[in-house]
């Protein structure tokens, strides 16, 4: 092998075996229904958040004003888990987008990176019968 060429690789799908880690629990307080760790990411991380975002702005966390610091980070999380297009949730679809914006347009992975600009190609056809047979016309 020489120094410019590169082992060929073979693609793997490991998406295939990828397991969605749920919650079902939090200490002793057990969930109504069991929520992914994505989903309660994308929670706490909205509400922090839209917390600081609503303390810059002079809003108080008061008993009238506390819907506002809960109800717009659940419905966000929500958001997330729905699936947009082709089955996908908006962080997956975001991702293959990112992937689509980087990866080559063309996989290269099962062939060389440069190829001959010409190639030549030689044959020989041998015919086995001596005589060819006749050709009717009806």
């Amino acid at each position: 092998m020489s120094p410019g060429d590169r082992p060929l690789t073979m693609p793997t799908y490991t998406a295939v075996w990828r397991i969605e880690r749920k919650l079902y629990k939090i200490h002793d307080l057990e969930l109504p229904r069991p929520v992914a760790a994505v989903e309660a990411a994308v929670f706490v991380v909205f509400t922090v958040v839209f917390a600081a975002l609503l303390t810059a702005v002079g809003v108080g966390f008061t008993q009238y004003t506390g819907c506002l610091f809960v109800v717009p980070p659940v419905v966000a999380t929500w958001c997330v888990r729905r699936p947009v297009a082709d089955g996908k949730t908006i962080p997956a679809y975001l991702a293959a987008l990112a992937r689509l914006a980087v990866e080559p347009r063309v996989l290269d992975g099962l062939v060389a990176r440069h190829e001959p600009d010409r190639c030549h190609l030689a044959g020989r056809i041998r015919c086995a019968m001596a005589d060819p047979p006749a050709v009717k016309n009806w």
